[in-house]
């Protein structure tokens, strides 16, 4: 439910009204001639959006009561928990389909939003993956790995979310140069291992690219796992060191932690500029992000 509440649309407009929205004013100059034009298929989208979610809610409700129904009677041992658990999801499906709903239907920031309904869309997939993982044990790990790839995307957009809130990357470099250098210092520990990053153009690379190198090696090492459990050599929860548990599990712990280091030191250099003069409230969008 933390994930809904990104960013809600009325801080999006009251953004553009101070003034500040240089990622809308970059759009609008090298889009379409017609502003308009470039907002009627976020709000056709949303109107779609809208009429398959209630049609989905008014079939799956009565199906899954008669579904219900019939396991209870056959005397099913996994009933409760596959039923309900199938209810919270129809909630949550709901919840998070009203927020997507409310972007595309204020397309007002378009460079900041298309990040925002990306992030977004993690509740119903987390939440269908969850479901799906227990009504299919068997297939779990092969869902699982959908979810790990849409988690990598999600971080991704959650750096060029901060980005596009600060003024795009030209923006954000020049602000970075007036920064304190010793915000690219590491610590006595990593110092060994990472060179100082120089406030500005260097630092916002390195930061990036610490991010987008989990979203690489979670996506080689998802489709590995997928190549390793038909032979037999995956060895899930095992560290026997002739399965590739192990060695995927290290490098993606290794991989997940530099790329949280990076986000962290990005967040430490912005979040002044994250709170003035619109507090779009970093915290609670850095911990829901840090979550995943």
């Amino acid at each position: 439910r933390a994930a809904n509440h990104l960013t809600d649309p009325n801080e999006l407009l009251l953004y553009e009204q101070d003034g500040i929205n240089q990622g809308h004013n970059r759009s609008n100059r090298k889009g379409s001639a017609n502003p308009k034009c470039m907002r009627y298929f976020p709000r056709r989208t949303s109107t779609l959006l809208l009429i398959a979610a209630v049609i989905a809610f008014i079939v799956s409700l009565p199906t899954l009561i008669v579904l219900a129904v019939r396991d209870y009677k056959s005397g099913r041992t996994d009933f409760a928990a596959f039923y309900s658990a199938a209810s919270f999801v129809l909630a949550t499906l709901v919840l998070s389909t009203r927020e997507i709903y409310k972007h595309l239907r204020h397309w007002y920031m378009p460079d900041v939003q298309k990040y925002v309904v990306r992030i977004l869309w993690m509740v119903p997939v987390y939440a269908m993956q969850s479901w799906l993982s227990l009504r299919f044990h068997k297939a779990r790990i092969y869902i699982d790995t959908m979810r790990d790839l849409y988690e990598a995307f999600v971080i991704q957009s959650f750096v060029y979310y901060l980005i596009e809130l600060l003024g795009g990357e030209e923006r954000l470099t020049f602000a970075l140069q007036n920064r304190d250098a010793h915000l690219g210092e590491h610590g006595s520990f990593l110092s060994y291992f990472l060179n100082t990053w120089e406030m500005g153009a260097e630092f916002l690379a390195q930061c990036k690219w610490g991010v987008l190198q989990y979203v690489v090696i979670r996506t080689l090492t998802t489709i590995l796992t997928a190549l390793l459990i038909p032979l037999g050599l995956y060895g899930e929860g095992s560290f026997d060191l002739t399965k590739g548990y192990a060695y995927i599990s290290f490098t993606l712990n290794s991989s997940v932690m530099y790329a949280l280091y990076c986000l962290v030191k990005l967040f430490h250099a912005t979040s002044e500029d994250l709170t003035k003069p619109v507090n779009w409230h970093p915290i609670g969008k850095f911990l829901c992000v840090k979550g995943v």
